[in-house]
């Protein structure tokens, strides 16, 4: 089992392996961390902090500070390499100021099977079509869920129950079976859309008496 200290982050976030977040930075201590990772191997551990608890997370690598502030606030870019779980938390780091902690290395089982595969891809494309977003969001010939997680509209929590998944034919499967539930949803409110579009002119009609707001009350 791999283990590693390194500066932690606690955030209310779940950020996947691959997944590219652009941060903005204002405490003290976390600006102190950049500046050391900048003088390191620039990275870090983002523990996604949800429900009152540090365990998972990811190690992300500092891609970029797009922009230090006069006061040293920073706009930066960090890109998801791989999962963790924390062993032990500390929170401050020696002489310094911000949290860090040992962490081992989750294993990653990326063995697929094609028939789930292709489910997961014709998913995907219903998924897109459902929301008319055909063309915007692209994925290559073998998605990967945590490529193609964020896209997908998942919660917080179901982003943070994927991302403790250890075999990719698991995770794939969460998707598709998240997909089957959404896709429906997705249809559905697309047509509602349609539906209001198409009688975009009905604030203007005169529906009677019956349907006039009662005295003190807002009319939206």
């Amino acid at each position: 089992m791999l283990q590693s200290y390194i500066p932690l982050f606690p955030l209310e976030i779940v950020i996947f392996p691959t997944e590219k977040v652009n941060l903005h930075i204002f405490e003290r201590r976390y600006k102190q961390m950049i500046h050391d990772c900048m003088r390191g191997d620039r990275v870090f551990g983002i523990v996604s902090s949800l429900n009152g608890e540090i365990k998972y997370g990811t190690t992300v690598l500092l891609k970029s500070i797009n922009k230090v502030y006069n006061d040293g606030r920073m706009d930066i870019q960090v890109v998801g390499q791989r999962v963790f779980e924390v062993e032990e938390f500390e929170q401050v780091k020696h002489s310094r100021e911000y949290p860090a902690g040992l962490i081992h290395y989750l294993p990653n089982d990326m063995v697929v099977k094609e028939d789930q595969v292709m489910e997961l891809k014709e998913q995907i494309t219903e998924f897109f079509q459902a929301l008319e977003m055909v063309g915007r969001v692209g994925f290559n010939q073998q998605p990967q869920a945590f490529g193609i997680g964020h896209y997908l509209g998942l919660s917080i929590d179901q982003k943070y129950a994927l991302l403790q998944l250890q075999q990719e034919t698991e995770r794939q499967e969460f998707l598709i079976h998240h997909l089957r539930e959404t896709i429906p949803v997705a249809r559905q409110f697309n047509e509602s859309k349609r539906r209001i579009k198409m009688n975009g002119h009905y604030k203007y009609f005169d529906l009677g008496d019956d349907f006039r707001p009662n005295e003190g009350q807002h009319e939206n």
